[in-house]
Formats: C-alpha cells, structure tokens, sequence
C-alpha cells in the first residue's frame, strides 16, 4: 500500500467517524420528539430549537414554554391550522420553499416572535395569522404569496413596517387592524380591491394613497382610521361605495386623481361640507380636490359641520 492511498483510506475513516460522532452527539441533544401530522415528525433540543421535518403538513403540536427557535424543514408543505400557537418563547420561525400553505391562528400570540424568514414559494395565508404577535417591528412577506385571509395581522401592536406581496391582488378587510405602532406600507404593484376597515385603530396612519392599480372602494374601507387626515384617490379607481369613509372623521384633505365622482363622507346627521356656503355631497374626478383650512362647529347636538373655504380644480 503506497503512503498516498494510506493517506486517502484514512481521511474517509476519519470523515465517516466525525458524522457518526456528530450525529450520535444530536441525539443524545434531543429533550422531546413525536408526531405533528401523517408523515411529519418534530424534535425539540436541549439548546430549545424544533425542528419539523417529513413531508406534507404539520399541525397538532402543544405549544412548549423551553422552544426559542423553530426551523420547518423542506419537504413540509402546510402549516395547519392554530399548528405553531401560543409558543410564547419562540423568537424565531424559519420556513423553507415546499410550505404553500399557511392556516389561519398559525402563529396567533407567539408574543416574542420578532423575526420570521419567509422563502419564496409560500402561495397562501388564513386570517389572522400573527394574531398578538406584539413583538413583531417588521415584517416582509414573499412576493409568491397572492392570497391573504382577514385581520393578518390583527393587534401587532409593535409593528411598524410592513411589505405586502408584488403580487396580492386583495387586501382583506381588517388586515391592520389594532397595529397602532404601523408607519410605513410598501403596496403591492397590482393590487384591485380593498377591503374594509383596513386601518381601524391603527393610530400612526395618517395619510393614504390609493393604489393606482386599485378599482374599487369598498363600504367602510377607513371606518375606524381615527388619525387619517389625507386622502388621495388613485387613478384606477372606477367604483366607490358610498360609504368608505365613514367614521374618518380626522379627514382634512380628499384629492380625487380618477375620471369618476366620487362621494363626500357625510356620516348622515353627524358631519357637512360646505364651499362657499354651498353644501357639497359629491366630489368630480380629473384631478379633483378639497383642503379643509378651517373648521367650524355648528351648534347642532351631535352634528360636525365642515367648512371649506379652499377648492381648486386642477387639469380642467
């Protein structure tokens, strides 16, 4: 036997031991191991990292106050239903391109979970997914995602920055409901509809462009948006409920950039607009719009009356 092909036999020897040592080290490692689905299996190690692996998707685990990390591994295709809720210690959740699917209470009051890595490939979200996450300050959601379930991120009171999927055509009702820390939104490209009480207590929104991509203003899509002073109607839109703004009642600025008119947020017998005297009910498109530099009060109980004593029409 020639010193080189000594050489080469002990260096597999070698590599063969030390895999054997490190996997035999990983066992001994592991505090707590069972069944989370038909072919999906969960370990938990003495340092408190999951690890879930197998194939198609996991649900039914019992959330364990020692887990500070949980890494899904690839072959994992769905994350059921309330499946990783209520890990109260888990600051991390790594999730790898097989999980398509995520199910609604998922991840609900993970209340130490401030980062979550996202791979492309995830394709669906239910509703409020990251229920009471409060430690979560920002979050960027995969561009393959393209469909959302309501109030996603539901009482994220430390969220401050959010990217929406390029792709989401949807933006669900509620989906920032309660995110009273919630500063910056970076919109998707082409998005159509959005739905209803979208800002409701979230307290630092204070201005908001519709999406020139958006076509439809639903009914009550800024109820509750008790700080929102600026809004600015995309050129896309080509239909508006009545009612889309009521309860706005912070408004101070509506700048109409459609072709389309588009109705004045009355709330019944509680608010007015005036110009010049005149009550106004609608406002025209093509570059249409109103600023509120001064307000007034009739003495009328229960009725706010705004007086607008600047308009302009541009492009006309």
């Amino acid at each position: 036997m020639t010193k080189k092909t000594f050489c080469w036999i002990f260096a597999c020897l070698l590599t063969i031991v030390m895999y054997l040592s490190s996997d035999h080290a990983h066992a001994d490692s592991i505090t707590t191991q069972g069944k989370c689905g038909d072919n999906a299996v969960y370990t938990v190690d003495s340092e408190g990292v999951m690890r879930i692996s197998g194939k198609g998707k996991a649900h039914k685990f019992i959330a364990d106050a020692e887990v500070k990390k949980i890494i899904v591994e690839d072959g994992i295709e769905e994350i059921g239903q309330e499946g990783l809720a209520g890990f109260g210690a888990v600051t991390e959740i790594q999730l790898p391109p097989s999980v398509k699917k995520i199910g609604e209470w998922a991840f609900r009051t993970c209340k130490s979970l401030n980062k979550i890595v996202f791979s492309e490939g995830l394709e669906e979200m239910g509703k409020e997914v990251f229920f009471e996450d409060t430690a979560l300050k920002e979050i960027e959601l995969p561009d393959t995602l393209t469909k959302i379930g309501p109030q996603l991120f539901y009482y994220c009171e430390n969220l401050k920055k959010l990217k929406l999927p390029k792709n989401l055509k949807e933006i669900t009702w509620g989906i920032f409901a309660n995110c009273q820390s919630l500063e910056v939104i970076i919109w998707p490209e082409n998005c159509k509809k959005i739905g209803a009480n979208i800002f409701f207590e979230a307290n630092r929104i204070t201005s908001f462009t519709v999406p020139d991509s958006v076509k439809y203003l639903e009914e009550h899509m800024l109820s509750g948006a008790d700080n929102l002073k600026t809004l600015i109607v995309g050129k896309g839109v080509t239909k508006v409920k009545k009612s889309f703004a009521s309860k706005a009642m912070s408004l101070r600025k509506i700048v109409n950039r459609s072709n389309i008119t588009i109705p004045l947020p009355l709330e019944k017998d509680r608010r007015r607009w005036f110009v010049n005297g005149k009550k106004v009910l609608k406002m025209e498109g093509s570059m249409c719009w109103l600023r509120i530099v001064s307000m007034g009060r009739k003495s009328i109980i229960g009725m706010t009356i705004f007086f607008i004593t600047d308009t302009r029409t541009i492009g006309k």
